[in-house]
């Protein structure tokens, strides 16, 4: 038999190649898929391995499993950060919205002190109900109070603050109560008309945006100005954050004949943070710096663990 036919022969042995190409191109998918399947069921069940291995004086848990639990820690987190960022936008939102509720005024109840609430609210162009909704968060309509942080009347002023308001008064706002005259920082109107006029210096500073200049009032106009960059209206201080949730409440209470059917209520409560995934979150790195700890204490070296 010469080259030729044998090579002829051989021939269709060639296709075996574009054929076994095939073969592997189809088998790709299926192994990834089975790949896949099988992290995922390493992942789901790499914190029960790490609690095993916790309890286990010799070191059992293999690199891939730790791996696979450190993706899992690293979901998590992501995930959690994404709740929470989530939940911030929306009550930036909703707050966004109740900002515009405030220009058109309306009459006050029967409270304490409201007609001095009108007045201060008339010169300086506020709404009285969100005047008196301050004052109710503030002080709980008490104008001798004093709290821990020296703020003092009506409208919880600090005394520097109200020395700036109030220059040509006679109080230099440092005494304690009662009031020592007309113009003192313990006299109800003179602290709500300066309590009035720093909310409308600090709505006009931020152009109208009743959320940051609540919040202005309670943490200072530089915490607000920081966030500004971010476009968010309130510094991320709890005490903060609810200090101008009670007020936006409270505002709508007022404002609405009935505050629990107002249309816009809902809109100071816009949902509370889902715990559930932040719970996992936490419970996770609960379990890998419990596992890390005991140990690194076993071996005596941190790069001795796995």
């Amino acid at each position: 038999m010469s080259i030729n036919q044998a090579a002829s022969n051989n021939a269709p042995s060639l296709t075996v190649g574009p054929t076994s190409n095939v073969v592997v191109a189809t088998a790709s998918p299926v192994r990834l898929a089975r790949a896949c399947l099988r992290f995922a069921g390493e992942l789901l069940t790499s914190p029960a391995i790490l609690l095993a291995d916790l309890f286990h004086r010799e070191r059992t848990l293999t690199r891939r499993s730790l791996i696979a639990y450190l993706v899992l820690l690293a979901l998590a987190s992501a995930l959690s950060l994404g709740v929470v960022s989530d939940y911030r936008l929306e009550v930036e939102q909703a707050w966004t919205v109740l900002g515009g509720y405030g220009e058109a005024a309306t009459e006050l109840p029967q409270l304490a002190f409201a007609d001095e609430i009108r007045l201060a609210a008339a010169e300086q162009r506020l709404d009285p109900a969100l005047l008196a909704s301050m004052i109710i968060v503030e002080s709980s309509l008490r104008p001798e109070v004093v709290s821990r942080a020296g703020a003092r009347g009506l409208m919880q002023l600090l005394p520097a603050t109200w020395r700036a308001l109030r220059p040509s008064s006679v109080c230099d706002g440092e005494h304690q109560a009662p009031a020592c005259g007309e113009d003192c920082i313990f006299a109800p109107l003179a602290n709500i008309r300066a309590g009035a006029s720093y909310l409308r210096a600090m709505l006009d500073e931020f152009d109208g945006n009743f959320v940051a200049a609540f919040a202005a009032y309670n943490a200072g106009a530089p915490a607000v100005r920081q966030v500004a960059a971010e476009e968010l209206s309130i510094p991320p201080y709890p005490e903060t954050e609810q200090y101008v949730g009670q007020i936006l409440a409270r505002w709508i209470a007022l404002r609405a004949l009935d505050g629990e059917h107002s249309p816009v209520a809902r809109l100071a409560h816009p949902g509370q943070i889902s715990f559930a995934v932040l719970g996992v979150s936490a419970g996770l790195w609960l379990i890998f710096v419990g596992w890390a700890i005991v140990k690194g204490r076993r071996t005596g070296h941190p790069d001795a663990l796995v």
